[in-house]
């Protein structure tokens, strides 16, 4: 299906937004990325819809009207480093298929037909526009002044190769003990009352930083400080307890099912991160002195892209469970 396109008529911004602007509608979107994939109309319009979103969401992670919204957030946001003057919906679904399917360089130059440099490079890009659009979706909001809990926190383990050179073979730095593997730890916050990610910290060694250290020294415990706000952890943030709540003998049980709810609630946030590849496998990329990034800007560039991809999901249609 043809791309539309939208001009711009906001006088005086041709050098702060692009001069056309590519929009597909959810439907468009849906068509684009499944023939990207090699189907063909007629065999796309055999099938129901429901069986053609299953299809895209399977291979791309989100549903298309996500995407449509994605897209053009992508090319409208003031944020300058997420703003792409030239969108091509081809290699946005490289960088969301990459993302949620975490392939091989070999499975990726097989299914888009194009070669390894053009679709790495590509993948690299988008991915980056994606990630720094959160500083419009994740930021700290303005709490109401009777708001004390606002947030829930925890860590979350990603599983890397070894970062270290070959004479340095196992770095006890990056140990994680939850994956007895080279990783590491991310801190979130999420919102409680709103289906949304608020804080993001990392990454940090796994085996340097427990959630305790990382709370502590890594800007979060200083930040509610400052707000006289409080979030809710598990038992890894008891020593904490004028910043965060944990499980409490004392509570009447009206609270401990408050808080509880809360503690599942981030469960599933971290679970929807997890559904993409790219976080839930090993983390493959390795310290090459010949790439643009290291090992750790590639990972925290995918989980903040992710992050955001996540975000986009739950405003269509998959948000956290009310508490």
């Amino acid at each position: 299906m043809a791309e539309s396109s939208v001009e711009n008529d906001k006088e005086g911004s041709d050098d702060e937004m692009p001069s056309g602007l590519v929009i597909l509608s959810s439907d468009e979107m849906l068509v684009h990325g499944l023939q990207l994939l090699g189907w063909e109309n007629k065999r796309l319009n055999r099938r129901t819809t429901a069986t053609n979103i299953n299809q895209y969401s399977g291979m791309y992670g989100m549903h298309p009207g996500a995407v449509a919204q994605l897209s053009e957030d992508l090319q409208t946001t003031d944020i300058e480093s997420a703003r792409m003057k030239e969108l091509s919906m081809d290699k946005l679904h490289w960088a969301l298929h990459f993302l949620y399917r975490y392939p091989t360089e070999t499975e990726r130059e097989s299914t888009w037909k194009k070669c390894a440099n053009t679709v790495r490079n590509s993948t690299w890009l988008y991915v980056d526009k994606i990630r720094n659009l959160k500083h419009q979706k994740i930021v700290w909001p303005k709490f109401l002044d009777d708001d004390i809990w606002v947030m829930t926190v925890d860590g979350t383990h990603l599983v890397t190769l070894e970062p270290g050179n070959s004479d340095v073979p196992k770095d006890p730095s990056y140990f994680s003990f939850k994956h007895h593997s080279a990783g590491f730890n991310y801190e979130v916050g999420v919102h409680l009352f709103e289906s949304k990610c608020i804080w993001l910290s990392g990454p940090h060694k796994a085996g340097t930083y427990n959630d305790a250290k990382m709370f502590r020294e890594k800007g979060l415990k200083a930040k509610l400080e400052s707000t006289g706000k409080k979030a809710i952890g598990d038992d890894g943030y008891r020593g904490f307890p004028n910043t965060v709540s944990t499980a409490n003998a004392l509570d009447c049980k009206e609270v401990k099912e408050f808080k509880t709810r809360a503690r599942q609630r981030h469960e599933i946030y971290n679970g929807k991160l997890k559904q993409f590849g790219v976080l839930s496998e090993r983390f493959r990329c390795k310290n090459n002195p010949k790439d643009k990034y290291t090992m750790e800007e590639k990972l925290q560039m995918c989980f903040e892209a992710v992050n955001v991809l996540v975000h986009y999901k739950m405003q269509h249609g998959e948000p956290l469970f009310d508490i």
